[in-house]
C-alpha cells in the first residue's frame, strides 16, 4: 500500500539509468539549485495568479507576478514556499557546488 508514500527522484542521470527509473533525475530536471528555485517560483506564480496561493507584500518584494492584500492572520504562502525552496538541499548539498551532479574526487 503506497498511500502517502513517495519514491524520490534520482539525483543524477547515471543513477536514474542504473535504477531503471523512467522519470527524469534532479540533474536532468533542474541542472542546478538555482534551476530548482526558478521552477518553484514559476509554479508559485502560476498558483498565485490562479488564486490558489496567497501572495502578499513579502511575495511582491521578492518579485512575485500576482500579488494582493492578505487578511490579517493569513501567511504569505508564496513567500514561504519560495523561501523553503531557496533553503532546501535540492541540488545544493556539500561538495556539489550548487549543481545536481558533484564532480568526482
Amino acid at each position: 500500500n503506497y498511500v502517502g508514500g513517495m519514491v524520490p527522484f534520482a539525483k543524477t542521470k547515471a543513477a536514474r539509468l542504473a535504477a531503471g527509473d523512467p522519470r527524469l533525475s534532479l540533474e536532468e530536471r533542474y541542472k542546478t539549485h538555482d534551476g530548482y528555485v526558478a521552477a518553484v517560483r514559476a509554479a508559485a506564480d502560476n498558483a498565485a495568479c490562479q488564486g490558489y496561493l496567497l501572495a502578499g507584500p513579502d511575495a511582491a518584494a521578492m518579485g512575485a507576478k500576482c500579488t494582493g492584500p492578505i487578511p490579517a492572520g493569513f501567511p504569505d504562502d508564496w513567500a514561504v514556499l519560495v523561501n523553503q525552496a531557496m533553503a532546501s538541499n535540492v541540488c545544493n548539498q556539500p561538495g556539489d557546488g550548487g549543481k545536481c551532479n558533484p564532480s568526482a574526487p
